[in-house]
């Protein structure tokens, strides 16, 4: 019986260990559920179109004062969906493997306002530009965990050995800008904007994990060749298939 009881208590202890270690992560997937639930029984099962427009961010929010929604516009999809992106719930718990709590907290919050804020603002600064797809982002409210998933996944790279580092942020850096040119979806820009900051602050937070180890030629130049051409594929791809407002090169067969 005492053997069983202690095995029956490293049993539980386990998995509260591990939500110890990844509690901003798992606290982020509590919030989602918690807050998505509320507002499922405030707009009911297909009000998610509602529930953006009143809380969800970006450029028409904050010209209309409601500077809450950088914040009540995270935890949530548009379809009301009780299951968090899979892409931010990942990123969240790599970084915080690698950086602990309150920096995986800090760098998810605090770059994903600085994005929102930034793309308003360049939006808003370009408001009288004759470019229909720039007015139709600067109408658009946005909402959902990705700005912050992908800035700590930015800050992520920080931790990785030299070449892994630079092949992973040339790779995002060349996918980023085919889905702002084809599909044009506001998220399509914050998120660059998410993932450089996230980068910028990663090396200021983490200068320890930094692994200085210079690449030599081969591993810069034939590296840097794959990543760009992986993630440029990629980013076209997606973007001539993902839908979307249709950026300054239009998006799919539909729109040539």
């Amino acid at each position: 019986m005492h053997r069983a009881a202690h095995a029956v208590v490293d049993g539980l202890a386990h998995p509260l260990r591990t939500i110890s270690r990844y509690r901003v992560t798992v606290g982020f997937v509590v919030v989602f559920v918690l807050w998505t639930s509320s507002l499922r029984h405030v707009y009911g099962l297909d009000g998610g179109d509602e529930a953006v427009d009143e809380l969800g961010f970006g450029a028409p929010a904050l010209e209309g004062g409601r500077v809450w929604t950088l914040f009540t516009g995270i935890p949530f999809s548009s379809g009301l969906g009780l299951v968090p992106q899979w892409t931010t719930v990942v990123s969240l718990a790599l970084f915080e493997h690698v950086a602990r709590h309150w920096r995986t907290a800090f760098v998810f919050v605090t770059r994903h306002v600085v994005a929102v804020g930034v793309v308003s603002a360049l939006l808003y600064a370009v408001r009288d530009v004759e470019q229909p797809w720039l007015h139709t982002l600067a109408r658009t409210v946005d909402n959902g965990s990705s700005i912050g998933g992908f800035a700590v996944l930015g800050a992520w790279t920080v931790s990785r050995t030299s070449r892994w580092r630079w092949w992973w942020r040339v790779g995002l850096s060349c996918y980023f800008p085919w889905l702002t040119l084809l599909s044009g979806h506001v998220y399509d820009v914050t998120h660059p904007v998410g993932w450089a900051v996230g980068i910028w602050l990663g090396e200021r937070l983490l200068p320890g994990l930094h692994d200085s180890t210079s690449l030599t030629a081969r591993q810069r130049g034939l590296g840097t060749s794959i990543a760009a051409v992986v993630g440029v594929l990629a980013g076209i791809r997606l973007g001539w298939t993902g839908g979307g407002n249709g950026g300054p090169f239009g998006w799919g067969p539909g729109h040539l």
